[in-house]
C-alpha cells in the first residue's frame, strides 16, 4: 500500500561544527514537506549541546576504541 505522507527519516552526525549543523537544521525546517523526523547524533558533550538546543532527538554516540 502506498501512503499519500509517508514518514521521512533524516539522520544527521555532528561533531564541533555548530554553524554548520545550524545551516542544515534550519535547511531541514524551510522545506516544504513536512513529514520529517530529524535524528541527531552527536560526537561529543559540546555538539550535544549545541544540537540540543536546535533539536529534539539528539543522542549521543559511544566512540569506538
Amino acid at each position: 500500500m502506498l501512503h499519500s505522507n509517508p514518514k521521512i527519516n533524516i539522520l544527521t552526525r555532528t561533531s564541533g561544527r555548530p554553524n554548520c549543523f545550524k545551516r542544515c537544521v534550519d535547511s531541514i525546517k524551510s522545506q516544504t514537506y513536512k513529514n520529517i523526523n530529524h535524528i541527531v547524533g552527536a560526537d561529543d558533550d559540546a555538539s550535544y549541546e549545541y544540537a540540543s538546543k536546535l533539536c529534539d532527538n539528539v543522542i549521543m554516540l559511544e566512540q569506538g576504541e
